[in-house]
């Protein structure tokens, strides 16, 4: 087996003798400032065009999760007052509030008040319950006959 030394394999001579580590650049392509740029501009277009469609859908689902709210809030007081077999709530929520321990009609002394979701610590400890969660994201209120409005949506 002959061993070759650098100056016979076309490399120059180093000082220290061993292999040379740095590859040459002849024959191999690189990409040109121009190129680089028109990438990066194309780039830029497509950003461009992405970020205002995924802001928009962001604002539409948050839209559609405050109506979802706002349909599961009424849901659950027309099932109270239909369990109930109310017409119209007594002492309705005039204030706005997000807690359904208060909501609708927490303030009344029939049969313990009627909320949507009860404190099991106070008052009416059996009650049926027809909302999961205690607080919401929005903010409601509730007129007599039952109607829920939504004062904020919360996003």
């Amino acid at each position: 087996m002959t061993i070759k030394t650098n100056a016979e394999c076309g490399d120059p001579p180093r000082v220290g003798g061993g292999q040379s580590r740095r590859r040459s650049l002849r024959g191999q392509r690189a990409f040109t400032l121009i190129e680089i740029l028109i990438a990066v501009g194309i780039m830029a277009i497509l950003a461009g065009i992405a970020v205002p469609v995924v802001t928009h859908l962001r604002g539409g689902s948050e839209t559609s999760a405050a109506e979802a709210e706002l349909s599961n809030v009424q849901a659950a007081v027309d099932a109270l007052m239909a369990d109930q077999g109310l017409e119209s709530l007594s002492d309705p929520v005039t204030i706005t509030t997000n807690n359904m321990k208060k909501f609708p009609d927490w303030e009344s002394d029939v049969a313990g008040g009627y909320v949507l979701y009860p404190d099991t610590t106070y008052k009416n400890s059996d009650a049926d319950i027809f909302m999961r969660q205690v607080t919401t994201k929005g903010t409601y209120t509730c007129t007599a006959d039952g109607t829920v409005t939504q004062v904020t949506t919360g996003y």
